[in-house]
């Protein structure tokens, strides 16, 4: 399971990408902002990949975006997938030239998305800011048990300098924090940690060139290398932004789900009598779609495709999207006396066509 960040303002991106994550058990949290991601990616050390539209609102676009995560020492190793409505070649080459994972062009795509999500889970980029735990331990004597403990004590150690440390900075104490700041270098290099290794060492780096006002960045810095080691010592810890909805509700919610649950077994519902249920359901005028779907088949039927076999995949693998298409296509194209009602939501794509594949979109019941 990854956890995907989507930096994109748009409310139908958002779903759609949820949509795509959730059949492959991956983990989405959204964004409007680059400085919202950015927040967002300092307080979750757990992100495993980033998704960006290249526009964005506010002065940071996309692409500033990335330049910023590319300058920090730590955040430089992220994966970012650009993936936008607006690619040009210039935009291109300046998101490769930052080195990017990739630049996609909506609409999305589920084979697409879970590629991408391949490639950062391949060589997961958390795991190189530290010595590969194997070779490490088999060059130095140590255990994995050690190496951890060695870790643990040195998170420990940094946390407790930085009382001392944010006191020195204040009066500008220069020696005084490099004493502080050395031992703690020395403990990194032999626990194998050079992301914190390298944040200290540019904390050491601006002290002597007197930068103090970047002294604040530099301890942000240090506390997200806090949070990598917290993550290697256990990777299955979770982030608020990633909880799902059901994990984000109170204890006194799950009570009231529970009494609904319960309600349904001792037969003490529906909460409105069964003929206006029939009613109700006869007036719709389609199979609701569920919203992610409902998002993805919108993206790309707004998109002016120049094929339509995307939405036949869509409508394949969703019977509210099937079921939708089907009356809309036989409403369209009424069987005649000797002709046969169109029973194939494949078929009924193709013979509904691009305009009033766009009109159906905007129309799709939804759940």
């Amino acid at each position: 399971m990854a956890r995907i960040l989507l930096v994109d303002p748009n409310e139908m991106a958002q779903r759609a990408m949820r949509g795509i994550l959730a059949r492959g058990n991956h983990r989405c949290a959204c964004v409007n902002t680059a400085l919202e991601g950015w927040d967002f990616i300092r307080q979750n050390a757990m992100v495993d990949l980033v998704i960006s539209e290249l526009a964005l609102p506010g002065s940071i676009n996309g692409l500033e975006f990335v330049k910023r995560l590319k300058a920090d020492c730590l955040l430089k190793l992220l994966p970012v997938v650009i993936y936008t409505s607006q690619g040009d070649r210039e935009a291109v080459k300046r998101g490769l030239d930052l080195r990017i994972q990739n630049f996609l062009v909506k609409p999305y795509h589920d084979d697409d998305v879970f590629a991408e999500i391949g490639k950062s889970e391949a060589n997961p980029w958390r795991n190189r800011h530290f010595e590969e735990e194997r070779s490490f331990c088999r060059m130095m004597g140590h255990t994995p048990e050690q190496v951890h403990r060695m870790l643990d004590d040195l998170r420990t150690a940094v946390d407790a300098a930085g009382a001392p440390l944010q006191k020195w900075a204040a009066l500008e104490a220069g020696t005084e924090m490099i004493e502080l700041i050395s031992p703690l270098i020395a403990q990194g290099e032999a626990a194998g940690a050079w992301g914190m290794v390298e944040s200290l060492n540019n904390l050491v780096e601006c002290v002597r060139q007197g930068g103090w006002s970047r002294l604040p960045a530099e301890f942000e810095t240090l506390a997200f290398a806090g949070q990598l080691i917290a993550h290697r010592l256990d990777d299955t810890l979770g982030g608020l932004g990633f909880l799902s909805d059901d994990e984000q509700h109170s204890e006194a919610d799950q009570r009231e789900r529970d009494r609904w649950r319960a309600a349904v077994l001792s037969g003490a519902h529906p909460v409105i009598d069964l003929a206006r249920l029939h009613r109700e359901i006869d007036a719709l005028p389609g199979c609701p779609v569920i919203d992610t779907s409902a998002a993805a088949f919108q993206m790309v039927a707004n998109g002016h495709p120049s094929c339509i076999n995307p939405l036949m995949d869509l409508v394949d693998r969703d019977p509210g999207l099937a079921a939708q298409m089907l009356i809309a296509a036989n409403q369209a194209h009424p069987a005649g006396e000797n002709d046969n009602i169109i029973e194939e939501p494949r078929l009924a794509v193709g013979m509904l066509g691009e305009s009033k594949l766009e009109l159906q979109a905007r129309r799709l019941v939804q759940a």
